[in-house]
C-alpha cells in the first residue's frame, strides 16, 4: 500500500472514532441506565404482586376461619336440637305412659 491509501484509511478510521465510537458509548451507556430502570421497575411490580397475593392469602385465612366457625356453630346448633327433640320425645312418652294405665 502505498502511503494515500494509508492516509485515506487514516482519515476513515478519524472519522469513525469521531462519529461512530461516541455513538456507540451513548448506547451502552442508554442501555445499561434503561437496565437499571427496569430492574428497580421489576422489584416495585414484584413488592407490589406479593403484597396483593399476602392481602389475598390473608382474606382466605380470614374466611376458612370464618367457614369453621359457622361449621362449629351448626354442629352445636344441630346436637341442641337433637337433644331438645329427644328430651319433648320423652316428655311425650311420659304423658302418653301416664295417660295408660
Amino acid at each position: 500500500m502505498n502511503s494515500d491509501n494509508w492516509q485515506v484509511l487514516r482519515h476513515i478510521s478519524e472519522i469513525i472514532g469521531i462519529f461512530f465510537l461516541p455513538f456507540v458509548a451513548w448506547v451502552l451507556h442508554t442501555v445499561v441506565s434503561h437496565g437499571k430502570k427496569l430492574i428497580m421497575l421489576e422489584q416495585k411490580v414484584n413488592d407490589s404482586i406479593n403484597m396483593r397475593l399476602d392481602n389475598l392469602e390473608n382474606k382466605f385465612d380470614s374466611l376458612d376461619e370464618k367457614m369453621d366457625h359457622v361449621k362449629d356453630s351448626i354442629i352445636d346448633n344441630k346436637t341442641q336440637i337433637q337433644n331438645n327433640m329427644n328430651q319433648k320425645f320423652g316428655d311425650i312418652l311420659l304423658e302418653i305412659k301416664k295417660g295408660h294405665p
